[in-house]
Order: C-alpha cells, then sequence, then structure tokens
C-alpha cells in the first residue's frame, strides 16, 4: 500500500470518524465492557486530532505530508482494529456462556477487595518493593484495580437504581486528572484513566444519549483544558519534580485554570499543543519515510521481545527485556531528542517498523480481536452476577488501551493482570460475601429498558 497524497486527508479523517462511531455505538449495542470505546477513543486522541488540524487551510505546519503519510498507515490499523474487533471476535464467543461463579460474588465485598488492594499496591510503589522481580509490572496493574472498583461502584448504582449516587461518581473522576498532576506533574494519565470509567459507565448506562451528551460536554472541556494545561506545563512540572509544597502546586494548578478559554481552531496555542502532543502520524510518517530510504526494519524484533517479556522476571531475572520505547524511535525515524526526553514508541510505529503495512494491519487486527473478545466475556461475567470474574477478564485488558506504548509495556502488563486477577479468583476467602444485589425499579422512566 502507498500513503495517501496529502488530498486525500480530509477523506480519511471522515472515514476515521465515522468508522470510530461505528465501533463505538456497535460496542454499546453488543453490551460490551467499555474497553472497545476506551482503544478507540485511545487511539483516535493520538491520530485523528493531529491529522485534523491539518486540513485547515491556515494551518502554519509544514510537514502536512509527513503528517498525512502517518495518518494513512495509522487509518490502515484502525480499520484491522474494527475487523477483528466487531467481525471476528464475536465468533470466537459464539455459544459460550460465564461459569456460574465459583468464588467471592458479593458485589460490596469485591469492590472493597478492589480498592484496598489497588490503593496498597499504589503506596508499595513508594518501597523498595518496586526494585523486585517483577514486582513493578505486578504494582503497576494493581494500581489500575482502583479504576476497576469505580467501575464496580457505578455498575452497583445503576443496579440499585440509585442515579445520584452513579452520578456523582462520575463526577468523582474529575479528580483524577488533578491528582497525576499534583503528584507526578502529568495530566493525560488521570484523563486515560477518567474516560476508562466514563467508557464503563457509558455501556451500561440507559438511555444512551445521555452519555452521548456527557461525551460531548467531557471532550470539549478537555480540549480547552488540555490547552491550557500545554501553555503552563513546564511550570507544573518544575513545582511537582521540584518536591515544592502542595500549596505551590496548587497554585500552578489555579494559573493554569484561569488560562482556560473557548475552543477556537484558530487559536494558535491549541494548535501548537496538539500538533506537540496529540499529531503521533508525524512520528508514523518520519518512519515511513526514513525506514525506505535506509531498507532497513526491525523484522519482528519488537515482536518477539514482547514475548519474551510474558515471561516474569521473576522467573528469568537476566531478561533482556525493559519497558519503553528503548530508543527505538530515534533508531528507526532518524530523529534526536533531548537527553532524559522519553517519546512513546506507539503500537501503530512499532508494528510499522517490524512489518510494514500489513504488520500494522494484522497486528491491529489481534489486537481488535483480544480486545473484543475481554470486553465481551468482562460485561458476561458481570451481568451473570461473578464479580470476580469481572475482574478476571477486565484487568487484563485495561494495558492494551496504552495505544501510546510499546507491545512491550502492553504484554508485560498483561501477563503481571493475569498474576494478579489468578491470585483474587484463588487466594480470597469468600466467606462473608454479599449476594449480588438485585436490580429495583428505576425511580424514573427510562425510554430504553433497565439501567443495565
Amino acid at each position: 500500500m502507498t500513503p495517501s497524497p496529502f488530498f486525500d486527508l480530509p477523506v480519511l479523517v471522515a472515514l476515521w470518524v465515522g468508522i470510530s462511531l461505528a465501533l463505538v455505538l456497535l460496542a454499546v449495542r453488543r453490551r460490551m465492557a467499555g474497553l472497545t470505546v476506551g482503544f478507540v477513543v485511545g487511539l483516535s486522541l493520538l491520530h485523528v486530532f493531529g491529522a485534523f488540524i491539518h486540513t485547515l487551510p491556515w494551518n502554519p505546519f509544514r510537514d502536512s505530508e509527513t503528517t498525512a503519510t502517518g495518518f494513512s498507515v495509522s487509518f490502515i490499523g484502525l480499520v484491522g482494529f474494527a475487523i477483528g474487533n466487531a467481525l471476528l471476535s464475536p465468533h470466537l464467543l459464539r455459544g459460550r456462556r460465564p461459569r456460574s461463579p465459583v468464588s467471592l460474588t458479593g458485589g460490596a465485598s469485591a469492590t472493597r477487595i478492589c480498592f484496598t488492594v489497588g490503593v496498597a499496591a499504589y503506596l508499595l510503589s513508594f518501597t523498595p518493593a518496586m526494585s523486585l522481580p517483577s514486582a513493578g509490572a505486578v504494582l503497576s496493574v494493581g494500581q489500575q484495580l482502583v479504576l476497576v472498583g469505580f467501575c464496580l461502584l457505578c455498575w452497583q448504582a445503576l443496579r440499585r437504581g440509585e442515579w445520584r449516587r452513579f452520578w456523582l461518581l462520575l463526577a468523582a473522576t474529575l479528580s483524577f486528572p488533578l491528582f497525576t498532576l499534583l503528584a507526578q506533574g502529568f495530566l493525560g494519565f488521570g484523563a486515560m484513566a477518567m474516560a476508562t470509567v466514563v467508557a464503563f459507565a457509558s455501556s451500561v448506562y440507559r438511555p444512551r444519549w445521555h452519555m452521548a451528551m456527557l461525551a460531548l460536554v467531557l471532550g470539549y472541556a478537555g480540549v480547552a483544558v488540555f490547552t491550557a494545561y500545554m501553555a503552563n506545563r513546564s511550570e507544573i512540572r518544575s513545582a511537582v519534580w521540584g518536591g515544592l509544597p502542595l500549596g505551590t502546586r496548587l497554585g500552578e494548578v489555579a494559573t493554569t485554570v484561569s488560562g482556560i478559554k473557548p475552543i477556537s481552531f484558530r487559536d494558535e496555542d491549541l494548535l501548537n499543543a496538539v500538533e506537540g502532543r496529540l499529531n503521533q502520524n508525524i512520528l508514523v510518517g518520519t518512519a515511513v519515510e526514513h525506514t525506505r530510504m535506509t531498507g532497513r526494519y526491525a523484522d519482528g524484533e519488537t515482536i518477539w521481545m514482547a514475548v519474551l517479556a510474558l515471561v516474569p522476571r521473576a522467573l528469568w531475572p537476566g531478561k533482556p527485556v525493559a519497558a519503553g520505547s528503548m530508543d527505538l524511535v530515534s533508531e528507526y525515524t532518524g530523529l534526536t531528542f533531548a537527553y532524559g526526553t522519553s517519546v512513546g514508541l506507539g503500537i501503530i510505529l512499532e508494528l510499522y517498523i517490524n512489518f510494514r503495512n500489513v504488520g500494522v494491519l494484522l497486528g491491529c487486527l489481534l489486537l481488535g480481536l483480544f480486545v473484543g473478545v475481554l470486553d465481551r466475556r468482562a460485561r458476561q461475567q458481570l451481568d451473570a452476577g461473578d464479580v470476580l470474574g469481572f475482574v478476571q477478564w477486565f484487568l487484563p485488558g485495561l494495558p492494551l488501551l496504552n495505544v501510546g506504548g510499546s507491545l512491550v509495556e502492553m504484554s508485560a502488563a498483561v501477563a503481571a493482570a493475569c498474576l494478579l486477577t489468578f491470585a483474587l479468583r484463588h487466594f480470597v476467602n469468600p466467606r462473608g460475601s454479599q449476594a449480588v444485589p438485585r436490580a429495583r425499579a428505576p425511580r424514573r422512566v427510562v425510554s430504553e429498558g433497565s439501567p443495565v
């Protein structure tokens, strides 16, 4: 396949939006658990926004051809994901029914366990335990059990018809970006955590148009906040990484909030922010040009690393694999970055440098297949009342949403999640668990059936 010329970019952007909306609607209609929605949102954030600003006649950037080349490759990945997720994954689950609950199924008890383990994992990440073999991966994944706990709380609120509690829980997720900003200096981690819970909520809430309106509001607010954050990002990180008092950090956040303004795609601050952080197409396009010039590809090397990453370091102390991009971005794009700068590899770029467009298509097809299976099975377990069964399928799917990372990071985190859910499933004492709450009649009439 030859990358599309620049004049096809607006068409590809429109097709991307259409396919993404179709995937989201299909995922909600098929009663999935939100993993598919989260993946599509994450991939679109890194690729479609950057492509869109290059379709604007007044955009000030000179590398539109490189962006178009990269976006055409990314579009192949979206098509592959759609095929695997929407067309192939349902056939793997045909005729399968979730097992009857065999362990702790009480919604309240399982939720407390998720929060307890998640908070404990976060606290342990500041101790020497992080340096133990395999402990880092398990603790990192363990922290995501807090997100799983929030999802379960939302589900329980809907089962009981507690609408006010449900919306308060969603409002509480707004604190995720603030927390990661104050604690780590990063906005993106908290924003994706919030999006994960909202994606799950959108899959179980009715009527659907309420969540569609919420998505539009959050999308608009997110772009406005992101623009203000990028304008003040250096000051925030200096305060956080410099260990300054919480009051100073809050002051920098307040400065950022005061800089929020209405969205205008003629605003140079917005255009520069998107181009600098949300246009992964530039790296992909540059890699296409560089590898064609040099004739050098990874030829499956990083894929093999991802396979090796499945083996816990506790069993293989000398494993020659480490998380991160391992300078692959510079190696296959020819670009140089400032010392200490961390540049995410991204699944599209990584698949391309291994097996070109065919690798992007087939690799994303397999990702779509895996995400689809995990998404459906998680929801089936939840509907059957097996809450820990839901965790067993949902938690390993969360690392697959890290579309801006590397396959090594994905596979290592999935392996750690499987290990953790195995422990939860088999070593948690089911005594004292509570019955799954019965759905009560809603306090108001909804137009599309029950809340779950």
